[in-house]
């Protein structure tokens, strides 16, 4: 359900917001201006457009990963070097 002034919920308008964006029916930038139009409160329209914006980056850096992990499991490109405390850093 659309947020709105009188039905406000963040948890809701933050699923509500990444389905949309998931469904590529608004973009990163539009959130703002649609909860703008809806008079949401300028403070909650900067937490739920951080949090939004923090599990996008959070996804990016798990799927990012994840296509890494693959990379090496699959041998390709990669590399070693040992630093001075016997660890291991792997190149991809």
């Amino acid at each position: 359900m659309k947020p709105t002034r009188h039905n406000y919920n963040r948890a809701k308008a933050v699923d509500y917001f990444l389905d949309k964006l998931d469904n590529e029916e608004i973009r990163y930038s539009d959130i703002r201006k649609e909860m703008e139009q809806e008079r949401i409160d300028a403070d909650e329209i900067n937490i739920v457009t951080k949090l939004i914006d923090n599990i996008i980056q959070k996804t990016a850096i798990d799927n990012s990963k994840k296509s890494n992990g693959k990379h090496i499991y699959h041998g390709l490109d990669i590399g070693y070097f040992w630093n001075t405390n016997y660890s291991i850093y792997i190149l991809v």
